[in-house]
């Protein structure tokens, strides 16, 4: 019925004037109404994204606030209001609206969501590239490396700074150039967190503020700085931590009743999270 989902606001357009022809309006709402799932926001959030891309979505807001483009005055939104008057008949109008303006107010986050996991990707395919032809390290592995020569001597923001000068003055282009870029393509050293063992046994000892003064298999003594300049740790990048972080949900004591999580805070606000949500962001 829709061939793809509107990606412009003169797509969207040009959709509601089809929709002023009785028939072609008919049958988007039968389109919609099989777009239902669930819930009243399960099958608006559906049936909105049949209809236009979040990039599309984040330009409105359900009654033009703050800038935006109405969404109430567009006969798109008749539409759905028909289809979820089928589909969800114990819920009121403004219900239906509500949601509409919930979904909507979140279309950032998620277009944010999706651009962020698109850039995961790419900086995972761009890592797994020579760092030029024939060489025997990726470029993910040599800015591994780099990322590894700052912990163990600490270096700071300005000396890595003019490592990375030095670097693209003899490898022009081959490393990222400057500190941002460094942290940009990487993360910054605080995302990771560094892990010890021991440097005789090889037994793990954990995170530093976890390690015990001495190993327990062979009692050799524990020192984090001879670790570190030893080699005897490696690097955790908590990625999926981060991703949550980055979009405000805070994972606490969990029930699972048909694949919904409960007891998630989203901003200090509890509520209900999906487990499709969670797989979208991770």
């Amino acid at each position: 019925m829709l061939e793809e989902p509107c990606k412009s606001v003169e797509e969207l357009e040009e959709l509601c004037e089809k929709l002023t022809a009785v028939d072609f309006r008919k049958k988007i709402i039968r389109y919609l109404c099989l777009q239902s799932a669930g819930s009243l926001g399960d099958g608006i959030r559906r049936m909105l994204k049949k209809i236009g891309e979040n990039s599309l979505w984040a330009e409105y807001s359900y009654k033009g606030r703050k800038g935006k483009r109405a969404f109430q005055h567009l006969l798109i939104n008749d539409v759905i209001i028909r289809a979820c008057s089928k589909v969800y008949p114990h819920h009121k109008t403004q219900n239906v609206e509500d949601m509409i303006a919930v979904t909507l107010k979140h279309a950032p986050h998620r277009e944010k969501a999706k651009k962020n996991v698109q850039g995961i990707e790419d900086i995972a395919v761009t890592g797994d590239r020579p760092l030029y032809p024939g060489a025997p390290l990726s470029k993910g592995e040599s800015v591994l490396m780099l990322m590894s020569y700052l912990l163990r001597h600490n270096l700071t923001g300005k000396a890595l700074t003019h490592l990375l000068e030095m670097f693209n003055i003899m490898f022009p282009g081959l490393l990222p150039s400057s500190h941002y870029l460094f942290h940009k393509d990487f993360g910054s050293s605080s995302k990771f967190e560094v892990h010890f063992y021991c440097e005789s046994c090889l037994k793990y000892l954990g995170v530093r503020g976890d390690c015990p003064s001495q190993c327990d298999t062979c009692n050799t003594e524990f020192d984090a700085n001879a670790n570190l300049k030893n080699g005897f740790y490696f690097l955790v990048y908590a990625l999926i931590q981060q991703l949550l972080q980055e979009y405000g949900v805070n994972l606490n004591e969990k029930t699972r009743t048909c694949g919904v999580l409960s007891d998630i805070l989203v901003k200090s606000i509890k509520c209900y999270v999906t487990v499709e949500f969670l797989e979208k962001i991770i």
